[in-house]
This record gives structure tokens, C-alpha cells and sequence, in this order.
């Protein structure tokens, strides 16, 4: 299964992605979604899980926003109408979305983020917005009226409610119905605007776009686990000290900017930074493992059969250069030359069992590459 359908890949990033919106008819088979809103109202009552409800009271046109952990009293007390309860990363808690990660096939896995699920009733949406990232939305179940603007669309800010930001209302450059397997991809900056016909169920697949403040803090981060950069310290020159006492001396001001250009300038602190950056995961408890595998245990499960397969939703990544790093749910690795192969394989999210693994097995480093990827629970081990 693909979101694209029939539409070749290579002319969608050509012609569409972050350039201009696109609908497609019937890509998806809804019935391979799991998920009817009782289950969406039962993870919205878990802690972990982050959910919010949104009302419009449509005859006043005020809004209302609630967030999660709901109570089963808190859905009796809905309107008939005019709400949504949406759920966050869903995929996460819910193995059935994985599929529409796997329908993204054809753009870079490092790009994938998490599936907002949303389920409306009869007139409930968020209102007119725009989002700062790339998205699919794939109607699962009833229709939704969409709205999409153009390039001359109103995009003066209108915040409802001090909580909700929107828009105010556009003409629209395209307006569909979406019915179950259908397909909008918005692109970023894109004003869109989606209100339910009936009772409904819509997929928001979201793609990530590292942020420069996410990166600068990671990369501080790897400056302070480099001795080399974290422990260089200012040194005054001879004559440099200044008899003044208010300004600082251009000795200090030369010594700062060089620090910053030589570090800037780093090849490997911002691979490092990135790595960790685009496969970090959202919630971090998921690389929790109530027992760390052993090398040695792991090798006898392989001997008996065992296949290793990729638990979503990790996320890997490999950087080249001088120093290549394996990059497992936002930890890193060192990859040595010869287990180059094997940690390409790992970030194809390839099934690995004793035959293909033939090569690595008795090369500590490939045992280490493996061990490291089962113990972020980015494996799961089956036999």
C-alpha cells in the first residue's frame, strides 16, 4: 500500500511535495486501519497519551479546548455535534497505524514523525489553520469537507480561544469531500480548513522538520561530551589584559567568535547533532527494555531461528564522513568499516536472522551493532 497510489513517486517530489497540495481518490483500503472511535476514547482516558477535545458552539461561535486524560463522564456530557476529540502519535499505542508509515515508502524514514488520529462529529474541526509541517490526511471513516487555499489566501491570525489559533476564513483555491480511502496532502504553510459531514475518522501522517532551536541545544549538548571543545578555556595573551574595567577587551571578543566559527565549522558536531536530532523519538519511554540482552544471548536465539524485526516506532539513521555513527531513537554508535553494510540494513528496518547475518556474527563489532539496536527496543526478537 502506498498514499500515492498509482502516482509515481519521483513525479509527486517533483512536482507537489512542499510545493503544492495534492488529492487523491481511493489510495487507501480504510478497512486495514483498525480503529473505531470507542477504542480513540479509550487511549484519550490514558495519562501517557496526549489528547485533546475541541467544541465549537456554533451558535455563538465561541470554542472550547480540554485536555486529556479524559473520564468516561467527560464524552456523556458532549454535544450531539460540533466536536472533535483528537489523539496525538497514536501510532505509538496502536501497532494497526503502522501501516500508514509503511505507505511512506517513498520519502526518507528519518522524515516521518508521528499519526495524529482525529474523530469528529457532524460540523467538528479545528477551524480554519495552517500547519508548519508536512501532512497526509487519509479519511478512514464518513466524509470530511475540506477547504484548501491558494497562494493569495487570508492568512491573518485569529485565535478563538486563547489555546486554538486559526485563521481567519479564505476563499478556497480547492474543496473536496473526503470519503474512506481518500488522500490530501497539504504542504507546510498551506491553509486548510476541514469540517466533519457526519461522524468521521481522519489519519493526520506527519512528517518532522528538525528546528534550528532543537539542533543548537543538541549540538551545545555535543560540545559538552567532546573534552576537545568543553574544556578549552579563554588564556590571556601577553599585554592583553586592559587597564579598563567596563568593556570587554577585543582579546576576549577575537577568542569567543573564533570558538564559535571553529565549532560551527565542525563537520562532525553537526552530524552528531542531527542524528540524534531527526531519530529522537516522542515519547523516549520507548526505548525502556526491563532487561538488557546479552551478546551471548542473543547469538543462541539466532542459532534457534530467531528473526529480528523492526519495532515501530523506531527510528534510525546513518551518518558517513571520518567518523560514521549508527543512530538508534536519538543514541549514537560507532560503525567500523566492516559492519558498514550491516548498519545500512538495520536503518532499512530490514528482517535480520542468522543467514543474513552470516557475515557479522563473528565480528564483535556486528554483535555490538546488533546488541545496541535490540537493547533501544528497536527489535523485537522473534522466534
Amino acid at each position: 500500500m502506498s498514499l500515492l497510489g498509482k502516482l509515481d513517486p519521483k513525479d509527486f517530489l517533483d512536482r507537489y511535495w512542499q510545493k503544492r497540495p495534492l488529492a487523491l481518490t481511493g489510495t487507501v483500503d480504510p478497512g486495514l486501519i483498525d480503529i473505531c472511535p470507542d477504542e480513540l476514547a479509550g487511549f484519550a482516558l490514558e495519562e501517557e497519551i496526549e489528547s485533546r477535545l475541541i467544541i465549537e458552539e456554533p451558535a455563538t461561535g465561541q470554542w472550547q479546548l480540554q485536555h486529556g486524560p479524559f473520564e468516561e463522564a467527560d464524552f456523556a456530557r458532549l454535544p450531539k455535534s460540533h466536536w472533535t476529540l483528537l489523539v496525538q502519535a497514536l501510532d505509538y499505542f496502536h501497532p494497526p497505524l503502522a501501516s500508514l508509515i509503511d505507505a511512506c515508502d517513498f520519502l526518507p524514514r528519518w522524515r516521518l514523525d508521528d499519526i495524529m488520529v482525529s474523530y469528529a462529529t457532524e460540523g467538528g474541526g479545528v477551524g480554519p489553520h495552517i500547519d508548519r509541517y508536512d501532512v497526509f490526511l487519509v479519511q478512514i471513516q464518513g466524509r470530511r469537507r475540506w477547504r484548501v487555499g491558494g497562494p493569495e489566501a487570508d492568512l491573518t491570525p485569529h485565535c478563538p480561544h486563547p489555546d486554538i489559533t486559526q485563521i481567519a476564513p479564505f476563499e478556497p483555491a480547492l474543496e473536496l469531500v473526503a470519503e474512506p480511502g481518500d488522500v490530501l496532502y497539504i504542504p507546510p504553510g498551506v491553509p486548510h480548513w476541514g469540517v466533519a459531514l457526519d461522524d468521521s475518522i481522519t489519519c493526520s501522517v506527519g512528517f518532522r522538520a528538525p528546528a534550528a532551536r532543537d539542533l543548537l541545544m543538541l549540538w551545545a549538548e555535543e560540545i559538552d561530551r567532546n573534552p576537545d571543545w568543553r574544556d578549552r578555556l579563554y588564556s590571556d595573551g601577553e599585554g592583553s589584559i586592559d587597564s579598563s574595567r567596563a568593556t570587554l577587551p577585543d582579546s576576549l571578543l577575537g577568542w569567543g567568535n573564533q570558538v564559535l566559527d571553529q565549532a560551527a565549522g565542525d563537520p562532525h558536531l553537526a552530524s552528531m547533532a542531527l542524528g540524534g536530532l531527526v531519530t529522537r523519538l516522542k515519547y523516549p519511554e520507548f526505548t525502556d527494555i526491563d532487561k538488557e540482552l546479552s551478546g551471548e544471548a542473543l547469538m543462541t536465539a539466532l542459532l534457534a531461528g530467531a528473526e529480528l524485526r523492526h519495532r515501530h516506532p523506531g527510528r534510525a539513521c546513518l551518518t558517513t564522513g571520518e567518523s560514521p555513527h549508527l543512530f538508534v531513537n536519538g543514541t549514537a554508535i560507532a560503525v567500523t568499516p566492516t559492519v558498514a553494510p550491516l548498519a545500512r540494513l538495520i536503518v532499512e528496518r530490514q528482517p535480520l536472522n542468522q543467514q543474513c547475518l552470516e557475515p557479522w556474527l563473528a565480528d564483535p563489532d556486528g554483535l555490538l551493532l546488533l546488541r545496541f539496536a535490540c537493547n533501544l527496543n528497536y527489535y523485537q526478537i522473534l522466534n
